[in-house]
């Protein structure tokens, strides 16, 4: 019988991933419920492109690795897949994505940035700010 993609699982971290990188400036387009293997979020900002594969960080190795389906879509991609399975992991994703676009934009970003202290002290302790 064919599987159904309209009740695709969401990872537990999903929507803190999601929420984070809206938070760091970036557009996302969620996209778990396409299903075959196809990566749950798109992430766009600063002329790049992102595909995001999410993982619940806090679940076993054997619980978060690549379904069949994923591990098969992101081998015919030829592209770069991000597994991201902690804050962190979006952050670095983020901070690659404005690397790629200009390092001076992404010190002016960061800067701005001090209008959240949230935001900022978690993106400064992982840089060593």
């Amino acid at each position: 019988m064919p599987r159904s993609f309209a009740g695709s699982r969401q990872d537990g971290n999903h929507k803190e991933i999601h929420k984070l990188f809206v938070e760091l400036g970036c557009q996302v387009t969620d996209t778990h419920a396409v299903g075959k293997g196809f990566p749950d979020i798109v992430v766009t900002g600063w002329g790049q492109v992102a595909l995001v594969e999410v993982k619940d960080g806090s679940l076993t190795p054997s619980r978060r690795k690549l379904t069949p389906d994923e591990a098969a879509w992101h081998e015919r991609c030829q592209a770069l897949v991000h597994i991201v399975e902690w804050p962190k992991d979006a952050i670095d994703v983020a901070h690659g994505m404005w690397l790629e676009r200009d390092q001076g934009a992404f010190d002016r970003w960061l800067r701005g940035l001090d209008k959240d202290p949230a935001m900022f002290a978690l993106i400064r302790e992982r840089y060593n700010l």
